[in-house]
């Protein structure tokens, strides 16, 4: 019974015992048993005109200082659920706003749908073969005696001109013996159909004899292999053969000869990222010179990317540029290093090859002859050659690739941001020459490529390109109509890698995602993406699953915790409550967003799906189920608590008042019914009816009502006297009319 008593009646009884005629002693043992001090009677008049009487102080609140030494609090994060956000009603799928018309759906997407609609992209040469050939010619002329020139010498015997020595007869021609290095390297793949056809031409002009290949890689000391001049010449005649000449090749230098000379077609070093390709070039030269080899070099790139120490270095140096120039030395070899003429070059390397990659940004598929017809769409990039190789080496921002490369997912939206600013006409140029070189692909590359420039273009573009945003948005429509349709077809086989491989070449393009919401969405749900792309609506997705997949049953949802992480499991069940950490709602599917941007699906039953895990303060995850959000913060404990911590009641947080202690649970927000049933017995007019109430923020509230401990430390010492003489005052009138 003693201690079911509160501290107010503890000190009622004792009162009520003093006026009993309890003497002083025995009221000393008793207060000290229900944990009161006895303390002397006060000689004043209380405020009702009584005389004073003992006052009772509990020994807590009498001492200055301090609480009880306890454990120090645990400084642990824990997941709390922390809001609960209604979602605005969705409109039903078949209302459309007045006036507006029912879209008219297309019909699933055939095969005749897929076919490429045109030819390949012509060949755009650097040089065109009317202005290569002459020059061509001329790099590699060689003048030699042949004898004694007879008209000559009698003409000036005529004249009465007595020679002091017999005139020669000069002839001039094509070097008898050629040696072509090919540089193979990776960076000089957009210039392999160039060199080809210059080899072409070459071979025109010289013949098979006198003329060898080899395939080198960045340097003449790594040798591929030796290639047959007239099968790289002539492709046509050798369908389906390697241009690798038959029998043994050569893996270490080329045997080079004293008199003959050498063709070099490669950059010499001046397009890669460092100087040791150049240096590797610069002490064959040497060796070549000294040998009495002569040298030319084509190299792609304009003259002011070719280092000086280079063009001192070989007899004759052209630049394929649309108008081929000769270099000639500046008589100081070595006024200019390898390491300066790169330390000088790369500032407006870096400025035109990302003006390059900007309008390369909406390309998923970026092949060397479009690559080329970019670079024309502006006349700075167009004298520039040498941005191909930059452009389609340009790792980690390009994807690497044998075949065709484009940007890189993790950089194509920051540079494709870089495409919105460029002017209307540049991007509809843009869009133009991406259609034209890809328009011998599937229908599928052209029309992605044309829906994210359309998230990315000016609004002048769009009603000037309104036609092929059209066409493109009903193939989408088609496509969502083969998939939704579900027939057993090679193309709904194919519709998840599709999509697939789409979303990762897209990387996380969030305006693309907003612009085409839906088909997104069904590009989403159909390759089971495990993570949401930033920036898709979840009202669209919604949409999406309600079409392309019948609605699942309902799923408990059950959120728990386990070590540092916060998990969701979905089983078959039925609702219990709101999801505190170990509770359960019910609903068909759920979208789970992070703080840090990452989404993602849930409509099947998975046994544990990672929300969270902790480490990071102040995280957030957000959960939609049905027809509300819930909200689950990672906090630390609050700064005002001494102690906080979980125990099977749930989260709790306690608060020290002049050493009162006092527990907080925290309740989480949800949805609950307020009010009594009408069939509840005495239930009162006032208390319904039964309606449901959402809480959209948890709060802390005391597990227990104010004990008269912490009400006395929160009032104050002043106020705690005041009480005590009203209250000794009135039970002294009560004790003497007992």
């Amino acid at each position: 019974m003693k201690g079911a008593l509160t501290l107010l009646g503890r000190a009622d009884l004792l009162r009520a015992l003093a006026r009993a005629g309890e003497d002083a002693p025995r009221g000393q043992r008793h207060a000290a048993t229900l944990g009161f001090q006895l303390e002397a009677p006060d000689t004043r008049k209380d405020d009702e005109g009584g005389t004073g009487h003992a006052h009772l102080v509990l020994p807590a609140l009498k001492a200055s200082g301090g609480s009880e030494p306890a454990l120090p609090p645990l400084q642990t994060s824990f997941f709390l659920l922390t809001g609960c956000r209604p979602l605005p009603d969705a409109p039903p799928a078949d209302q459309l706003p007045a006036g507006q018309a029912t879209p008219e759906i297309p019909p699933p997407l055939a095969e005749t749908d897929c076919r490429p609609r045109g030819l390949p992209l012509p060949f755009q040469p650097l040089v065109r073969r009317e202005r290569l050939w002459p020059q061509l010619k001329r790099s590699l002329q060689h003048d030699w005696m042949d004898g004694l020139d007879l008209p000559r010498l009698v003409s000036r015997l005529a004249r009465g001109d007595l020679p002091r020595s017999l005139p020669a007869r000069r002839r001039s021609g094509l070097t008898a013996r050629i040696f072509i290095l090919w540089d193979a390297a990776d960076r000089l793949s957009p210039y392999f159909e160039d060199y080809r056809r210059l080899i072409a031409e070459l071979h025109r002009l010289h013949g098979t004899a006198g003329l060898r290949l080899w395939r080198v890689h960045d340097g003449p000391d790594e040798v591929w292999g030796e290639w047959c001049p007239e099968r790289v010449a002539l492709p046509q005649r050798w369908a389906g053969e390697t241009w690798r000449k038959a029998g043994p090749s050569a893996r270490g230098r080329p045997a080079i000869p004293a008199g003959s000379r050498v063709l070099i077609l490669s950059d010499m070093g001046g397009l890669a990222r460092h100087t040791a390709p150049s240096g590797r070039w610069l002490r064959a030269l040497g060796r070549w010179r000294a040998a009495g080899v002569s040298t030319t070099a084509w190299v792609p790139q304009s003259p002011r990317w070719v280092a000086p120490a280079l063009v001192a270095a070989m007899d004759d140096v052209h630049c394929f540029t649309a108008r081929p120039l000769r270099l000639r030395a500046s008589g100081r070899p070595g006024a200019d290093s390898l390491e300066a003429h790169l330390q000088r070059r790369l500032p407006p390397w870096a400025a035109l090859c990302k003006a390059l990659l900007v309008r390369a940004s909406i390309c998923i598929h970026l092949e060397p002859a479009l690559l080329r017809s970019l670079r024309h769409t502006d006349p700075a990039l167009a004298a520039e050659p040498g941005l191909e190789a930059l452009a389609w080496s340009g790792q980690p921002v390009v994807r690497s690739s044998r075949i065709s490369r484009a940007l890189a997912p993790e950089y194509g939206p920051a540079y494709r941001q870089g495409f919105a600013e460029l002017p209307a006409q540049v991007q509809r140029d843009v869009l133009q020459r991406v259609t034209a070189a890809h328009a011998a692909l599937g229908r599928s590359t052209e029309v992605t490529e044309v829906l994210i420039w359309q998230a990315h273009a000016r609004q002048e573009a769009l009603e000037r390109e309104k036609e092929a945003v059209e066409r493109a948005e009903r193939w989408t429509q088609a496509w969502s109509a083969l998939v939704e349709d579900g027939a057993a077809s090679p193309l709904a086989a194919s519709a998840g890698a599709y999509a697939r491989d789409l979303l990762l070449r897209l990387g996380d393009d969030s305006k693309w995602m907003e612009h085409q919401a839906d088909w997104a969405s069904c590009l989403v749900l159909t390759a089971g993406a495990p993570q949401i792309p930033a920036g898709l609506p979840a009202e669209a997705l919604a949409r999406a699953a309600d079409r392309l997949r019948p609605r699942p049953g309902l799923l408990d949802l059950s959120f728990s915790t386990q070590g540092d992480r916060l998990l969701l499991a979905a089983v078959p069940g039925a609702a219990t409550q709101a999801p505190d950490p170990g509770a359960r709602i019910t609903t068909p599917r759920s979208l789970v967003s992070r703080s840090d941007g990452s989404r993602a699906w849930l409509d099947r039953p998975v046994s544990a799906f990672q929300l969270a895990h902790s480490g990071t303060i102040g995280q957030q995850v957000w959960v939609r189920a049905d027809a509300l959000e819930y909200e689950f913060t990672e906090l630390s404990r609050p700064s005002w608590a001494c102690d906080w911590g979980r125990d099977r009641y749930g989260h709790f947080a306690r608060i020290d008042v002049a050493g009162v202690r006092q527990t907080l649970r925290w309740i989480p927000p949800g949805r609950f019914l307020m009010g009594s049933p009408e069939d509840e017995r005495d239930r009162y007019d006032d208390e319904g009816p039964q309606h449901q109430v959402t809480l959209t923020r948890g709060f802390w509230l005391a597990d227990t009502a104010c004990t008269q401990a912490l009400w006395l430390a929160v009032l104050g010492e002043r106020t705690r006297v005041g009480s005590a003489v009203i209250w000794s005052a009135r039970w002294s009138r009560l004790a003497g009319s007992m």
